[in-house]
């Protein structure tokens, strides 16, 4: 969730810059990118195009090690959950198709 809020407030940063340099826009602007670019980035000035670039390239940087940093803990807790589990238990198989599961004999009542 934190990487990917870094990355809509890194779009909107984008935006910005653009905007800045007169340039269209790629897309339309989020209300949300812009509530998290304006949080996250408040010290950046906003009518600098290399400076809101240079920002936004920052944030992107950031998320892509918060992502990689997350998924290198999940293959961890994937890994130690492999080493630590216990068999799962048989039963004989024979013994098994020797006993049903039901009584199938029935004498028509109910």
């Amino acid at each position: 969730m934190l990487s990917f809020s870094m990355n809509a407030a890194a779009d909107d940063l984008r935006q910005q810059a653009r905007l800045a340099a007169s340039l269209p826009l790629e897309g339309p602007r989020t209300a949300w990118g812009m509530w998290l670019s304006g949080r996250l980035a408040s010290d950046a000035p906003r009518n600098e195009p290399a400076a809101l670039t240079a920002r936004a390239e920052a944030l992107d940087h950031r998320a892509d090690r918060i992502r990689e940093l997350d998924a290198a803990g999940s293959l961890g807790g994937l890994v130690l959950l492999v080493l630590t589990a216990k068999p799962a238990v048989r039963r004989d198989t024979a013994e098994a198709e020797m006993s049903p599961v039901a009584s199938t004999r029935s004498n028509g009542r109910v």
